[in-house]
């Protein structure tokens, strides 16, 4: 039979690699949150990238075109008829509302009364404005192969009749 100084020997081992089992345990307890915060990070970086992915797909896509006369003929003349209402560009200046409502101060220049004042091979310049807008000159020239609205300010000049510009895009 085992004495009492045995039994409380052994137990005191058993205890002694309990708490040696327990301290390991505690010190992996760090690593593995770690890992899970490092595998959550990382999940949430994918998800981040995935997103941008996503939405990069559903951005329409910039057509860029090599001359302003290209860009012109795809856009105010695709149908062969002439649509000033197709003119879009980057960076489209707002224009303040002059019919005294100062709910709606400020809205896209809106091609309404539309006059095409000049057109070289590098820009258009426009006259626009909705009948409640103050008039608005615009430049626009085409950067990195996007039309972009590069001057405006308030403004009104006489362009040219529609026939005129037709014959400047041939």
């Amino acid at each position: 039979m085992r004495t009492v100084n045995e039994v409380a020997d052994d137990m005191a081992t058993e205890i002694k690699e309990a708490m040696e089992s327990l301290e390991s345990v505690y010190a992996l307890i760090p690593k593995l949150l770690r890992g899970k915060v490092d595998k959550k990070k990382q999940r949430i970086e994918e998800l981040l990238v995935e997103y941008q992915q996503v939405k990069e797909a559903k951005k329409p896509k910039v057509k860029r075109y090599k001359t302003l006369k290209e860009c012109l003929l795809d856009t105010v003349m695709w149908t062969g008829h002439f649509n000033r209402y197709e003119l879009t560009a980057a960076n489209w200046p707002t224009a303040p509302n002059d019919d005294g409502d100062d709910e709606y101060p400020d809205e896209p220049v809106n091609l309404e009364n539309c006059e095409f004042v000049e057109l070289t091979d590098t820009k258009l310049r426009v006259a626009a404005g909705g009948d409640w807008q103050e008039s608005t000159i615009m430049t626009m020239e085409l950067v990195d192969g996007v039309l972009t609205v590069t001057h405006s300010e308030l403004g009104y000049e006489d362009g040219m009749d529609v026939e005129e510009f037709k014959k400047l895009l041939q």
